[in-house]
């Protein structure tokens, strides 16, 4: 008896030994690569982490659970999961999926599971609440964005003028004026904030200064081993909040299945974009400026830099 306990002793410690090793060879790595940027970045401003500029709540007390939405990460697939889980009878009978959900057509009018603070999130969702958040690799989620906003969403009464800012397709001059506004957050109209808010570094969202401590963090991947990882990450957290076994088992199918309609990364302007971005070294490092904390906070690895 004794000696089966001694060595199990022995594992934990061996098994503690290792994590701890491999926490210190990423930890190590992390801050090599943030030193090396930030010497790469010299004397520029990047942007703070932690302003409060947006909080987008979804929320099912039922559960206990809420997310809160990212603009460019998995918004629209949430969105169908939580009116699913809302309704899921209706929801059934009217034939919709969750991975074909589209903000054009979304499934009921309603918009009662949405809050815009944490002080009404956890007033709906009592104690011991289930709270995530999905982030995206920052470099990833602005092209997706860029490519989406700026070059995609071109249908506005057949006026281009005002798209991205009014750079239109032009990164450069979209990067500049995005760095511009977001540094001085400046009261804007509707249709300049429509911009900042799908731009804005993620550590703006979601009141993660207060909050951080208190989300499961769901960093989002793509592919098909990106798509299982996902609905792995989702299926957990909804078994902590007991959600039924037949509704988790329809979200993790639908999660499966990958991107909706709406996903802008597989397009053959993907590649060209991202290409043409990773050649221009001060494109990439003034977007870096951008998105700083976004790397630090979430642990993204900085991206190398042409020499």
């Amino acid at each position: 008896m004794s000696s089966n306990i001694s060595l199990k002793i022995i594992f934990c410690c061996v098994f503690m030994f290792i994590c701890c090793m491999q926490y210190m060879e990423v930890s190590v790595r992390y801050q090599r690569d943030r030193s090396r940027f930030q010497l790469s970045l010299g004397n520029s401003t990047v942007l703070p982490p932690f302003i409060r500029f947006r909080e987008d709540f979804l929320v099912n007390p039922d559960y206990h659970l809420a997310t809160c939405q990212i603009e460019k990460v998995m918004t629209t697939v949430r969105e169908g999961i939580f009116r699913y889980l809302t309704d899921p009878r209706n929801f059934s009978i009217y034939n919709r999926t969750i991975s074909k959900e589209h903000w054009k057509n979304r499934f009921c009018s309603g918009m009662d599971y949405v809050r815009t603070n944490m002080t009404a999130v956890l007033n709906d969702i009592g104690e011991e609440p289930v709270l995530f958040a999905v982030v995206r690799e920052p470099i990833e989620r602005f092209l997706s964005g860029f490519l989406d906003k700026c070059i995609f969403e071109n249908d506005y009464d057949g006026d281009t003028s005002d798209i991205c800012y009014g750079c239109v397709d032009d990164i450069h001059c979209f990067v500049d004026e995005l760095y511009r506004r977001l540094q001085e957050r400046k009261k804007e109209n509707k249709r300049e904030y429509y911009h900042s808010r799908h731009f804005a570094p993620q550590t703006w969202y979601c009141d993660f200064q207060n909050y951080l401590a208190n989300y499961t963090i769901v960093k989002y991947a793509k592919g098909k081993k990106g798509n299982a990882r996902l609905a792995e990450q989702f299926d957990s957290i909804f078994k902590r909040a007991y959600v039924p076994d037949t509704l988790r088992e329809v979200i993790r199918n639908e999660l499966l299945k990958g991107s909706t309609s709406h996903s802008t990364h597989s397009s053959e302007e993907s590649r060209r974009l991202k290409e043409a971005f990773f050649s221009d070294p001060s494109l990439v490092r003034k977007v870096v400026q951008i998105y700083f904390y976004d790397f630090i906070v979430f642990h993204f690895p900085f991206p190398q830099l042409p020499q």
